[in-house]
């Protein structure tokens, strides 16, 4: 006599494929956070280039000229948002850029460059970056150069 007929269990169980679903989820959100702050660390790494190019142009400068230059456009570089660089560009500014005179002396030879984060870089933790005439680079955090 034969027994009632095998059959074979085909797909997934509702549990099986909501734990599925919440595995899937968590990878996807760790992936997500990991990536933003990847993302972050490159546009703080590109804004830090920019305050050294600002340096290197600032020492040009003073050969040239004897002094320091006050004004991003003595540097080459164009004005916007109140004498601050928009830094990439203007359409998408993760920093804006100024330039300030720094200290007392006379002649204009002290100078402190600043990075402030905007937009896409607003909630950086490692804040405005910075650097001087003598090269001395500073952040709110100290691991942030």
């Amino acid at each position: 006599m034969a027994g009632p007929p095998v059959t074979t269990r085909r797909g997934f169980s509702l549990p099986e494929l909501l734990v599925t679903l919440l595995i899937v989820g968590i990878v996807a959100t760790c992936a997500v956070v990991a990536q933003q702050a990847a993302a972050q660390r490159a546009r703080r790494a590109a804004a830090s280039a920019a305050l050294l190019e600002l340096a290197l142009r600032q020492e040009r400068h003073l050969a040239r000229h004897g002094r320091y230059a006050s004004d991003p456009g003595d540097l080459g570089w164009q004005r916007a948002c109140g004498g601050a660089i928009p830094w990439p560009d203007a359409a998408r500014p993760w920093y804006l850029l100024r330039l300030r005179a720094a200290g007392s002396a006379p002649g204009g030879r002290e100078y402190q460059a600043v990075a402030r984060p905007a937009a896409a870089q607003r909630d950086d933790p490692c804040g405005a970056l910075r650097i001087d005439q003598l090269g001395r680079r500073g952040a709110e955090r100290d691991d942030c150069w």
